[in-house]
């Protein structure tokens, strides 16, 4: 019999068991399917009865009769008895029918496996009459009918499988009612589908039926059953299932859920039980692996869930390596399933070895021609590329290798015109995937050198020679060394061209045109997104061309090379011409004419140019290219006519007034396309280009862009190839102009890129990542304008750029000239008018354009200045405050007192300081600003960069002055007058202005953001001027200072009269210049300028001591107070120190006379404070704020510098004055702690806190903070003094160091400690609101910084009784948060400063406060020592672990139990990394600090070892970077990289000291150096302290490498000194007596302890390892004495447990182990579940006893018993405990 193997799909099946749509034509049979079904995966579980069943004794006989003779082997028996019992059926009554269903079930199963079609086609029909007579009554049997009728319908015979989808609608006329009955018995059809795939083809049938027949029968059913189930998998979950849902979760819709379970799981559980079909894949039937494809493909598709990593190492190579299947009946399916499990599993590539299962047989499927399935494998090929993972597909060797096989696979058969059609898609496809994908052969080469290499050695050295059938045995054989650098040379390629192609390897006419059509194609399509590489396949294919041509009738078939040529472009013509795309004309017909006529110069005769010349030629040369469309034709006959290609190249045709209007016409194309330009600032341009073409002008701008820019392509290719010619006569404009437009287009196409760019960044932002944005080309964004424009901008580049200097050189004079003063006019209007860009972006892009411009023209000096004087030149924007001047012939300035401004000009000034700033960047501060041989110096430009002082991408401190300090440093031959001009016209701008107070003027601490406080531009330019060259760098001459100051002293007086400006303005000044006046003579180097500088400062304290009359009345404050600023800037000092303590130094050495005048001033200020102080006088005199801030500032000037000449009464003012001005400010941050702690309690929002605590921030008062900046300035000192002259006992000494001043210094520091801890409380309580909340007050910090990290200088010193009286003061307050909490938040503040965080975290480890910051809810003095824990006794040991558990504050566990996996990703340096470390160094130093033997100290061990990953010490080693290698036993001092060697030795000192404080101290300022320090002593701490922890996470590490290198750091720094501090402290702190004795041999690193008991003893060894505590510590029994073998080993492994689990030292293991023996011998009995006495973690005795057994347990051992268990009974006896 015939067997039908082709399978039909199953979307019609599917759609037949869905519901009908309302007015849709009724669906016959399973949706209109005819034939078998091929389908798609499933799988199942159980099987029905297959015994026959007993049948009613009342079924009719003859009924019975005919169920009997089915049994007979006869076919025709067989159908005889079906045949008369479907009429029967149809005859009896459906009460008698449905009798014999179950019998009939029985005989319908047999059946439908039967080897006879017809006996198969003849049971369905039978099932069909009965299904008509028993109706309902078919429900009972439905179950056990539905698997062998489903499985019916899917057998090879159409005819078999229409009978059987016939008798199912029978039953089911309805759609939806045949899915609910498939729904009904999911599970049964799947048992039975399940059943039938564990058949083999013995159990089939009998011996007797021969063995064909059962493999044929075999291969029936088991195909039958995959594709049934396939179809299953398809219809209840692709299909039905997934369509279900909706708006309503009803009840159909929850039954339909449950049938989706059932599918799923039966669907899981025949995969494996089939073993995800392997051996069905491997079937020798092809019916059997195409149908297990199928199902495999249903399985990805809807049940994707069931591959796990087992499933994905099985099925990987099986699946994607499935191109060994030949036979072409399987390859539909196979495709469907590689591909559809390729795109689900992207991950199933790893789990296979690509190259060699895959790809191998990948190249041996392509090569055989898909082994005859081409039309069905081809057009899938594609599809197949872009799965396979793009590192395989992205090499060179890749595409060459596939297309070679492709290609190849050709030839394997005779192509039918359809496979041929099919074949030449699909290397379309394929060809141009990879020019889109850019396939790579190294790291070096570029994608455009890969496409063109398939360009070459694919489409033109295989493709093109096999359509030209030229000898293809040369190009075959090369194509596997396609990848050669060596390509053949021309005269190579043309000697291989000449043999031609053997007759017999001729392909059918069809197959040439389908190859001509897919070569036309690919050109086509590369012609709209790759020009270039058009050109590259063009060129080639000419070469074959005119090879052809050139060789001519010595080709044997000549005319079928030249009737292959006209074919294609017949194509051409067809396919590509006829649409509108000219590209086969310009680069395939146009050359091939030309290249095939003699060129016309090539003629040799003695004629002349000149003889050429005749006014026609003239006139057809300007009318083609100035009044007609220009082409391209015309341009290479206008360019043939004028020569001019190079500078030899001096033959031209036309006259000179040819050549001119042909100029005119050049400079008129170019300049159109700045017509249309989107930039106000071209339009100006142009018009600089062409002043007088308007009218040409808007005629061109009339025009299309596209127009304008081919004009202007057209144009410029005229210049490119005859610029000699057109650059003779260049005396006239025109051609300078041409120059500088093609500057011009250049630039300006550069900006629309770059704005582009900023473009699409703005609209695709939100969706694409900016860094990727960025590092991609954003031509896929720019829109076609800006394409054309930078084609064209490109060829201009690449030709400017191939001009040598000498073209440059040669230009004329006056050509030169007006080509830099057109592009330098260009450049201010591309500065002032660009609104479409960023300030700071467009003054990069224009500084890039001036610098590349005077790269390529190289000016000379002269030239170069001229350019920068146009450049800088005064215009409508530029300058504002400082103008260039000339008064008889020198240099000058002209100061502008208040210039009028708006806000647009005020812009455009902005944009041309940011210019002229990057230009200086990227050219040098000489070149551009000092103009060396020029009329005069740019020192006004200097002068106004200055006063602008701030600008969009940099500021005067950031970039301009720190380049000129630059150039000074390196330029010893600066011109004097430079920088005398520039102090001069910034002097002069200061004196016509009134400057503000100096005494807000924070000079102590001088800095780049004190200085810009400073309001009038001209001083604060002046001072940072100074401060910068002259304070900091000390490179200003001294003679330049001694100038300015003489012009400030000249100018002091008018007369008579004090000049109150240059008075004011005089202070300033001195805060600069007279600390490196003062070092001058400190060294020795006194000069006439520091011998008046003395004597003026003498004059100026007399001045201010006039001031001071004995009534404020008498004098106006005013006076007072300009005098005193003077005096006071004049007695410098400087705030010092690092992060733990600041001192204040004081930078001069002053005279007796300066000494004495300062003690009247001072004695002066007091009667004149006594006489305005409300408190002091009646008087109702005012003291001005200036003055009485002037009076603090004095004070800390006289403790400084005359503190040994104060007396009683001095010092009795100073301390009054600082507490006061201390108090002040105390009371002022509490009062803020208050308002913040109200708003806290009572707020309704969040928004309203966050409002409230706004206003609280601002409305704080900053002068107060001002006054007790300068107080604590004061005390600062004082402390200094105390501290530096402990053993002197001088008076003034006596005196401040007893009675009151002693109690007031004590209260001034309880006062600043409780500043310091209301702050902290102030960000806590505003923490507990929101992260934002804690920011504002954390920021109100930063406001006055200076003034908080004195405070915090003072914390650290603080004594334990003042720290422990301002503790309970925060106590008695009542605040919602606690001061531990506050020091957390300034220690962890979003807004960090490193003096408060220093201090932070030196209150929280110092005491009483260390009681209160390492655990949850403990106060002072909770924390109980050992002698306390051992009266607790049982009632801590009666409390489960979980009971006793300890709580760490939340400020630390929120940190230290921070996930590592988030941790490790954070930068080095980032705040939520920094403030880990500082959380664990914290705990490590409270752990340092706790006693060994206090329950805190264990519990905290047991909670870091239980609770904490110990995975933090991966972080840790991220700053501490090893060269990993293999072991090689180098010493220590091998070659460390800077973070690795600071962290070795902080890893030492800490293991030595003890202490994480130095680290910690040291950590600030933040950065990488420091933060490797800072893991480096966290690493030696923890394997001092933490040993065990540091040993879980270390062997837990799997990369080998890195293991030995950590392994080796640890060696060589680390382990000696633990090494070295454990045997020491085995030595001192372990008691030794007459039963225990121990020994150190710490050469061989090893302790003997040796206990000793009545008649017993044992001598134990502990071998420390040499990278202890990496590796493990082993222990040694070494002799034993009276000690069972039994007991001796238990002891052995106890000790072993102490040692290893012990987070702590050594001799702490040991020590407890020997009590552990002690207590043995006392007879306590060891606890059942840890065999010890002493528990290794907490050291506890087994207390809690059984009731039944009596016996004894840990309460910790029990607990984890419990737990492990889950039960609550005795481990020994079982007892409920």
């Amino acid at each position: 019999m015939g067997k039908s193997r082709g399978r039909a799909s199953s979307s019609g099946l599917a759609a037949s068991l869905l519901p009908e749509a309302q007015g849709a034509v009724p669906v016959v049979g399973f949706g209109g399917y005819h034939g078998a079904s091929r389908v798609e995966p499933a799988a199942s579980s159980s099987a029905d009865p297959d015994g026959p069943v007993r049948l009613p004794p009342d079924v009719d006989a003859e009924v019975l009769q005919h169920l009997r003779r089915l049994g007979r082997k006869d076919p025709t028996t067989k159908l005889k008895a079906l045949s008369t019992l479907s009429m029967l059926f149809a005859q009896k009554p459906g009460e008698e029918v449905v009798q014999i269903v179950p019998q009939w079930a029985f005989e319908y199963k047999r059946l439908l496996l039967d080897y006879n079609r017809d006996v198969r086609r003849a049971t369905n029909d039978t099932m069909a009459s009965l299904v008509s007579a028993v109706k309902k009554g078919l429900a009972p049997h439905l179950k056990s009918l539905m698997g062998p009728w489903w499985f019916s319908q899917f057998d090879p015979a159409t005819e078999v499988a229409q009978a059987g989808r016939r008798s199912f609608e029978a039953a089911f006329p309805q759609s939806d009612r045949r899915m609910d009955a498939l729904m009904l018995c999911v599970k049964e059809t799947f048992l039975y589908l399940n059943e039938n795939l564990k058949l083999t083809t013995q159990a089939l049938s009998d011996k007797v039926t021969p063995m064909d027949e059962l493999e044929d029968m075999h291969e029936r059913v088991i195909s039958s059953s995959l594709l049934a189930m396939a179809t299953l998998i398809d219809i209840l979950l692709g299909v039905k299932l997934q369509s279900d849902g909706g708006d309503s979760m009803n009840t159909e819709s929850k039954s339909h859920s449950k049938v989706r379970s059932a599918t799923l799981s039966s669907a899981e559980a025949a995969l494996s039980m089939h073993k995800y079909f392997i051996d069905f894949l491997r079937s020798k039937s092809a019916v059997i692996r195409s149908a297990t494809y199928t199902l495999l493909t249903s399985y990805v598709k809807y049940v994707p869930n069931v591959f796990d990593e087992e499933a994905m190492k099985i099925l990987s190579s099986t699946l994607l390596g499935a191109f060994n299947e030949k036979d072409p009946l399987c390859h539909s399916a196979m495709w469907d399933a590689v591909l559809v499990f390729s795109r689900r599993f992207p991950e199933a590539w790893s789990y296979c070895n690509i190259h060699k299962v895959v790809l191998n047989r990948f190249w041996q499927f392509l090569q055989n021609g898909c082994y005859g399935s081409k039309q069905a494998s081809y057009p899938l090929i594609v599809q197949f590329l872009d799965s396979i993972p793009p590192k395989e597909v992205a090499t060179e060797q890749f595409a060459f290798e596939f297309l070679k096989h492709l290609w190849a696979g050709r030839n394997q058969r005779q192509l039918s015109a359809a496979d041929s059609l099919a074949f030449f898609t699909a290397f379309k496809q394929s060809f141009l995937w990879f020019l889109k994908h850019a396939p790579r052969n190294s790291v070096g080469d570029s994608s455009d050198y890969s496409r063109n290499r398939l360009i070459t050695n694919v489409l033109v050295k295989m493709v093109w020679q096999d359509y030209l059938q030229l000898s293809l045995s040369k190009n075959m054989d090369a194509v596997p060394s396609l990848l050669s650098e060596e390509a053949a040379t021309d005269d190579q390629q043309l000697s291989h061209k000449k043999s031609l192609l053997a007759a017999n390897v001729r392909h059918p006419i069809y197959y040439y045109q389908d190859l001509g059509k897919c070569i036309a194609e690919i050109l086509d399509d590369i012609s709209v997104t790759e020009r270039h590489l058009l050109e590259t396949a063009c060129e080639s294919l000419l070469r074959d061309y005119l090879d052809i041509v050139q060789q001519g009738e010595k080709l044997s078939k000549f005319q079928d090379h030249v009737d292959q040529l006209v074919s294609f472009f017949r194509s051409l013509d067809v396919l590509v011409v006829q649409n509108g795309r000219t590209w086969p004309l310009e680069n395939l017909a146009r050359p091939l004419v030309e290249h095939s006529l003699p060129a016309i110069k090539s003629m040799r005769s003695g004629s002349l140019p000149e003889h050429w010349r005749h006014d026609l030629l003239d006139s057809v040369a300007v009318s083609v290219f100035c009044d007609l469309p220009a082409t391209d034709s015309h341009v290479h006959f206008l360019c043939a006519a004028l020569g001019g290609s190079s500078q030899d190249d001096q033959i031209c045709f036309l006259s000179a007034e040819a050549v001119c209007k042909i100029r005119g016409s050049i400079l008129k194309s170019l300049a159109s396309v700045l017509i249309t330009s989107t930039f106000e600032w071209t339009k100006s341009s142009r018009f600089l280009l062409l002043p007088v073409e308007h009218e040409h002008s808007k005629i061109l701008g009339e025009q299309s862009l596209s127009a304008n820019l081919e004009m202007a392509q057209l144009a410029f290719q005229v210049l490119e190839h005859s610029l000699f010619a057109l650059k003779t006569h260049e005396e006239d404009s025109v051609f300078s102009h041409i120059l500088s437009a093609l500057f011009i287009i250049e630039w300006e196409c550069s900006m629309a890129l770059v704005l582009a760019e900023e473009s699409d960044l703005k609209v695709h932002k939100e969706e694409i990542n900016v860094e990727a944005l960025m590092c991609n080309t954003s031509d896929d964004h720019l829109d076609e304008t800006v394409h054309l424009k930078a084609n064209l901008a490109e060829r201009i580049h690449a030709f400017r750029q191939s001009l040598i200097p000498s073209f440059w050189n040669d230009l004329h004079s006056g050509t030169l000239n007006r080509l830099v003063n057109i592009l330098a006019q260009s450049v201010r209007y591309a500065v002032f008018d660009t609104i479409d860009l960023p300030i700071d972006r467009t003054a990069v892009l224009c500084s890039e354009w001036v610098v590349d411009m005077l790269r390529l023209i190289c000016l000379d000096h002269i030239k170069l200045q001229s350019f920068f004087d146009a450049l800088l030149s005064e215009g409508e924007y530029w300058p504002l405050w400082v103008k260039p001047s000339l008064q008889n012939d020198h240099a000058s300035v002209k100061i502008q007192r208040e210039p009028l401004t708006t806000d647009g000009t005020e812009l455009k000034h902005q944009r041309f300081v940011a210019f002229v700033d990057k230009l200086v960047l990227n050219l040098s501060f000489g070149e551009v600003i000092l103009a060396p041989l020029s009329s005069f110096s740019r020192a006004w430009v200097a002068a106004e960069m200055i006063c602008t002082w701030n600008w969009k991408g940099g500021s005067a401190f950031s970039t301009f002055l720190p380049s000129l300090v630059q150039y000074m440093k390196t330029e010893l031959g600066l011109e004097v007058s430079f920088v005398s001009l520039l102090l001069d016209t910034l002097l002069e701008g200061a004196l016509m202005h009134e400057s503000s107070d100096w005494a807000l003027f924070n000079s102590w601490h001088l800095s780049d953001s004190e200085i810009e406080k400073i309001q009038d531009r001209f001083l604060r330019s002046l001072v940072a001027l100074l401060f910068t060259a002259y304070t900091k760098e000390s490179v200003l001459r001294e003679s330049d200072a001694h100038v300015l100051f003489e012009q400030l002293r000249s100018s002091l007086f008018i007369g008579s009269t004090v000049n109150r400006k240059c008075l004011r303005t005089l202070p300033f000044v001195m805060s600069t210049i007279i600390k490196p006046s003062t070092e001058k003579v400190r060294l020795n180097e006194a000069s006439l300028c520091t011998d008046l500088l003395g004597k003026s400062i003498l004059s100026w304290l007399e001045e201010a001591i006039s001031c001071l009359s004995s009534s404020p009345r008498e004098v106006a404050q005013q006076d007072i107070e300009d005098w005193m600023q003077v005096v006071l800037s004049c007695f410098p000092l400087k705030i010092m120190g690092g992060t733990s303590k600041l001192i204040v130094k004081f930078e001069r050495e002053i005279s007796d006379a300066e000494t004495s005048l300062l003690l009247t001033l001072f004695s002066r200020y007091q009667t004149f404070y006594g006489s305005a102080d409300p408190s002091l006088s009646s008087r109702e005199t005012i003291l001005s704020k200036t003055v009485e801030l002037l009076g603090v500032k004095l004070t800390a000037v006289m403790v400084g510098y005359c503190w040994t000449k104060l007396g009683e009464t001095d010092w009795c003012f100073v301390f009054r004055i600082l507490r006061k001005w201390i108090e002040s400010s105390v009371l002022l941050v509490e009062e803020m702690t208050d308002n913040i702690n109200d708003a806290a309690v009572n707020q309704t929002s969040a928004q309203d806190i966050l409002e409230k605590l706004k206003l609280i921030a601002c409305t704080m008062e900053d002068l107060t903070f001002t006054f007790a900046e300068s107080a604590l300035v004061t005390l600062c000192h004082l402390n200094l003094v105390d501290n530096l002259h402990e053993t002197d006992n001088s008076p003034n000494l006596q005196l401040i160091r007893s009675g009151e001043y002693a109690e007031s210094n004590d209260k001034m520091m309880e006062n600043i400690l409780r500043l310091f801890l209301a702050s902290g409380v102030s960000e806590a309580i505003a923490g507990s609101c929101s992260l934002e909340a804690s920011s504002i007050i954390a920021s109100s910090r930063v406001d006055h910084l200076h003034f908080w990290e004195l405070v915090a200088s003072f914390i650290i010193d603080a004594s334990p009784q003042i720290r422990r009286s301002a503790l309970d003061s925060m106590k008695l307050w009542g605040l919602t948060k606690e001061s531990v909490s506050g020091l957390y938040s300034i220690l962890f503040s979003s807004e960090p400063i490193s003096h408060l965080q220093f201090a932070a975290y030196s209150l929280l480890m110092s005491e009483p406060l260390c009681e209160l910051s390492l655990v949850k809810g403990s106060s002072v003095g909770e924390i109980p020592l050992s002698s306390q824990e051992s009266e607790m006794g049982q009632n801590i040991e009666s409390i489960p672990d979980s009971e006793k558990a300890l709580y760490l504050r939340d400020e630390l566990t929120a940190l230290i139990e921070m996930p590592t996996s988030e941790l490790v990703k954070t930068d080095l340096v980032a705040l939520e990394r920094v403030n880990v470390f500082v959380a664990w160094a914290l705990v490590l130093s409270h752990l340092q600090l706790l006693p060994l033997s206090s329950a805190t100290r264990e519990k905290v061990l047991q909670y870091v070892q239980d609770k904490i990953s110990p995975s933090i010490l991966d972080c840790i080693f991220q700053h501490i970077p090893l060269k990993t290698a293999a072991p090689s036993g180098k010493k220590k001092d091998v070659e460390l990289v800077p973070e690795a060697r600071a962290a070795a030795e902080a890893s030492k000192g800490a293991i030595t000291t003890c202490s994480l404080l130095p680290y910690v101290e040291s950590l600030w300022p933040v950065g990488v150096l420091q933060m490797a320090s800072l893991a480096g002593s966290l690493y030696g701490m923890m394997i001092r302290l933490l040993p065990s922890y540091v040993r879980t996470w270390f062997t837990s590490l799997r990369d080998r490498s890195l293991s030995y290198s950590i392994e080796s750091f640890t060696r060589a720094w680390c382990s000696p000194p633990l090494l070295l501090d454990e045997f020491s402290q085995v030595k001192e702190s372990i008691y030794v007596d007459e039963t225990f004795s121990v020994s150190v041999n710490r050469s061989a690193y090893e302790i003997i302890a040796t206990y000793k008991k009545e008649e017993t003893g044992i001598d134990l060894v502990i071998r420390l390892p040499s990278c202890y505590p990496l590796r493990h510590v082993d222990v040694e029994c070494t002799r034993s004495l009276g000690i069972s073998e039994v007991k001796c080993r238990k002891w052995l492994l106890s000790l072993t447990s102490f040692v290893r689990n012990q987070n702590g030292a050594i001799a702490e293991a040991i020590r407890t182990w020997k009590s552990n023996f002690d207590k043995e011998f006392e007879g306590i009995e060891e606890c059942p579940i840890c065999y010890s006495i002493l528990h290794t973690s907490n050291h506890s005795l087994p207390r809690l006893a059984c009731k039944t057994c009596r016996h004894k347990f840990h309460g910790a051992c029990l607990y984890k018993w419990f737990s492990t268990s889950n039960k609550s009974t005795c481990p020994l006896c079982q007892t409920p405990f």
